[in-house]
């Protein structure tokens, strides 16, 4: 085809810095057995717990030590999992010592464990009322803020964590987190620098930096500090998975799917990673694969529209339509306001050869998403295949170009009409300009060489090449032009054990050869071809369409 009209999207998924538990801690106390056990052990640990009870329950025991052990077995609660009983002894603590900024802080992140943000944040408050240089305070109370959504707020508290304590690299991590959702990601970047210095073994920091340098369209960094992240740590998916969609957005598809294929190994119940992989293997067109993807992923979680959208994509790519639709119907199902749906199930209703259905789908879409230059593009395409509505098309085809002049496939669609309707040097301008956008898209590049040279102008084709790929299709149809191939040789490279694949790529040689044949002054074998093309050719292909337009010009 001349250039997919048909929008894959890439459902995005990452996982930035997780929440850093910073639980306050008191310094060690005399060298009494149980209360430098209750404050020495790894908290939680049965001996910590029993030490941290006996300075409780000691009677004559002083108030400090006792203050100090409810917060260090409340610490050990919350280690098991217990906060219930966690926050009971921190609020002994509290009732005992009540000036304590530790205890307010470790009882607000139990607050916050138990979804109750505005107790936390009354507990942070209290704390850096108690001790304003309390660097953790001010970070727990920026998780709180981040939860509610506040990322001005929650800026400003990881800000000032780090104003107290510049080493504080828990903060770095957060507030980078915070810069990349922002789209600063220079700055996010630089605290990552800052994370990494104070702690060069921390998987998240790399992970972190490498998403910044991905948003930033730096694949190759992306993936060198992905490759650090997974070093510390092999098991941390997350990083595999940003790495196969750095290796993805590189059009390396055998290591998207290798490093998609880990992260699944690692946690096989995330059904986006299956999505994406699907969708490196429908790069591969590797359909079958792409397909059971797909379903996988719908099947752990049935409300995602991207995988419902993306495998219909390629349903419509292997010519099973009713599939398809029923696929952009359930995608509009979940969300009505998807225009990319509508266009998609447009695409679908084209190949069945529904026009109205199209142009409805169309208009939706539109309506929906005024600013889409495609699906101008596509209703374009529609009005054509409605009946030839020369009007209307232009019009689409120009509006597509205004909204998006960087947009190679609104002139390719003006171009081939005013092609087949006799306007060559119009056509021309439009294919230059579309072959000049595009110059790696082999479709345009042949149209463009037709248009030069039924304009007896100079054909750039030949030295096209040097920016196409020669290695797939339609390279034959290419050689064929330039004199390489027989159209004999090229319908037979046009051969594929897939069968939707072997159909569009015999409608496309045939439909070329049909062009070659007219342009040489055999229009007996080009009508024939052409109506070769249109008996044969998938109705929602470019060829289709302007085999129908060669024809209505071609006759008498």
């Amino acid at each position: 085809m001349f250039g997919s009209v048909l929008k894959r999207r890439w459902p995005f998924w990452r996982a930035l810095a997780g929440i850093v538990v910073l639980l306050a801690l008191p310094g060690c106390g005399p060298a009494d057995v149980n209360f430098a056990d209750c404050v020495g052990q790894v908290a939680g640990g049965a001996r910590q717990m029993e030490a941290c009870t006996q300075v409780i329950e000691e009677a004559a025991g002083r108030a400090d030590r006792r203050s100090t052990a409810y917060l260090r077995r409340g610490v050990g609660w919350s280690a098991k999992g217990d906060n219930d009983s966690a926050l009971a002894d921190f609020d002994k603590a509290i009732s005992i010592d009540p000036k304590r900024a530790d205890a307010y802080t470790n009882r607000g992140l139990i607050w916050f464990a138990k979804g109750d943000s505005n107790h936390a944040m009354a507990d942070y408050d209290q704390a850096m009322n108690l001790d304003p240089r309390y660097a953790g305070a001010y970070y727990n109370r920026a998780l709180v803020w981040s939860q509610k959504g506040d990322r001005d707020r929650a800026m400003t508290d990881y800000t000032k964590a780090i104003e107290v304590d510049p080493k504080y690299m828990p903060a770095y991590i957060n507030r980078g987190v915070i810069l990349v959702d922002k789209g600063e990601y220079d700055r996010a970047i630089v605290d990552y620098d800052q994370a990494i210095t104070l702690d060069p073994k921390l998987a998240i920091s790399y992970s972190n930096r490498g998403l910044a340098w991905a948003r930033k369209g730096d694949n190759d960094r992306a993936i060198a500090d992905y490759d650090k992240a997974a070093g510390p740590d092999p098991k941390f998916g997350t990083v595999y998975y940003n790495r196969g969609k750095a290796w993805f957005a590189k059009s390396d598809y055998d290591r998207a799917i290798a490093d998609f294929s880990q992260a699944i190994t690692l946690d096989p119940t995330k059904a986006v990673l299956y999505g994406n992989r699907g969708l490196a293997w429908y790069r591969k067109n590797d359909n079958a694969r792409a397909i059971a993807d797909y379903d996988k992923a719908i099947g752990l979680d049935p409300k995602n529209i991207d995988t419902y959208n993306n495998r219909g994509l390629v349903w419509a790519d292997r010519s099973d339509y009713d599939r398809a639709i029923a696929d952009f119907d359930q995608t509009i199902s979940l969300n009505p306001k998807y225009a990319k749906a509508y266009r998609n199930r447009a695409m679908a209703w084209s190949g069945k050869g529904d026009y109205d259905r199209v142009i409805a789908d169309l208009d939706q879409a539109i309506g929906l998403d005024p600013k889409d230059a495609g699906a101008y593009r596509d209703r374009g395409l529609a009005w054509i295949d409605k009946g030839g509505d020369i009007n209307h098309a232009i019009a689409d085809f120009s509006t597509a170009i205004l909204l998006d002049p960087q947009n190679a496939y609104g002139y390719s669609g003006r171009g081939i009409l005013n092609f087949y309707s006799g306007a060559l040097a119009k056509a021309q301008a439009d294919l230059e300009q579309a072959a000049m956008l595009k110059p790696d898209d082999a479709y345009l590049a042949i149209m463009l060489s037709l248009a030069d040279r039924r304009n007896a102008a100079v054909d750039h084709l030949r030295e096209a090449t040097g920016k196409l790929d020669m290695t797939k299709w339609p390279a034959p149809v290419v050689r064929m032009l330039l004199g390489e191939k027989t159209s004999a040789e090229t319908l037979a490279a046009a051969d594929d054990p897939d069968p939707a694949t072997k159909t569009g790529r015999v409608c496309e040689a045939n439909f070329y050869t049909a062009e070659l044949s007219r342009i040489q002054g055999h229009d007996d074998e080009a009508l024939r071809l052409y109506r070769l093309a249109v008996s044969d050719c998938p109705k929602n292909f470019d060829e289709y369409r302007a085999a129908r337009l060669a024809l209505r010009a071609l006759s008498p």
